[in-house]
C-alpha cells in the first residue's frame, strides 16, 4: 500500500490558521509552533532538521549582561562554572580584597572575554550546539549584589566610585 505523501492540514495553536504538518511556523501569525517545547523533550529534539534554530537565549541581552556585571552573561546561559570563575577573579578585585601591579589589566582582559564569550554561547545554545539546562539562579544573586552595591554607593553620595570600582576600563582610565 502506497503512502500518502501529501502533507497533514492542521491548525495554529496561536492564530487557528490551516498550515501543514511541515510547516515550523504559522504563515498567517509567523509564530513558530513545531520547535515549541523541543528544548526540553528529547524526542522532539531527535526529530528536528538539520541546522534548526531555537529562541532560547537573546545574544545582544546575554553581552549586555556581561557588561553590566562579569559572569552575568554567563549565568544567563546557564553556564554556572564560566560564571563563577569570572566572578572568582572579579568580585574580590572589586571589592579590594587582593591588589597587585597589573590587577586592571587582568580585569580588563577577564571583562572583554566575558561580554565576548556570552553571546556566542548564546548563539551556540539556540543553534543546538551546546546543551541549554536553564538559566543558573546565580544570575539573579548577582544582579541583587549588583543592585544593593549600586545603591549602597548611590546613598552615600559615591556613585562615580561604585562605577568606577565595578567596571574595569572606567578603573584604568581614573
Amino acid at each position: 500500500m502506497p503512502v500518502n505523501s501529501e502533507p497533514v492540514e492542521r491548525t495554529c495553536p496561536y492564530c487557528g490558521s490551516v498550515t501543514t504538518s511541515e510547516d515550523f511556523f504559522c504563515r498567517a501569525c509567523h509564530k513558530r509552533f513545531e520547535l515549541r517545547g523541543a528544548e526540553t523533550d528529547p524526542t522532539k529534539m531527535a526529530t528536528l532538521p538539520e541546522g534548526s534554530v531555537l529562541d532560547l537565549r537573546n545574544p545582544f541581552l546575554a553581552g549586555v549582561f556581561s557588561f553590566i556585571g562579569m559572569g552575568l552573561g554567563q549565568f544567563y546561559n546557564g553556564d554556572t562554572v564560566k560564571g563563577l570563575l569570572l566572578n572568582a577573579i572579579y568580585l574580590p578585585a572589586v571589592l579590594g580584597y587582593i591588589g597587585f601591579p597589573y590587577l586592571s589589566w587582568i580585569l580588563i582582559g577577564a571583562w572583554v572575554v566575558s561580554i565576548a564569550d556570552a553571546p556566542i554561547s548564546s548563539w551556540r545554545i539556540n543553534h543546538l550546539a551546546t546543551d541549554f539546562k536553564g538559566p543558573s539562579l546565580l544570575f539573579w544573586v548577582e544582579l541583587a549584589i549588583l543592585i544593593l552595591l549600586f545603591g549602597w554607593y548611590l546613598v552615600s553620595g559615591e556613585a562615580f566610585a561604585f562605577i568606577q570600582k565595578m567596571y574595569p576600563a572606567v578603573q584604568f582610565l581614573a
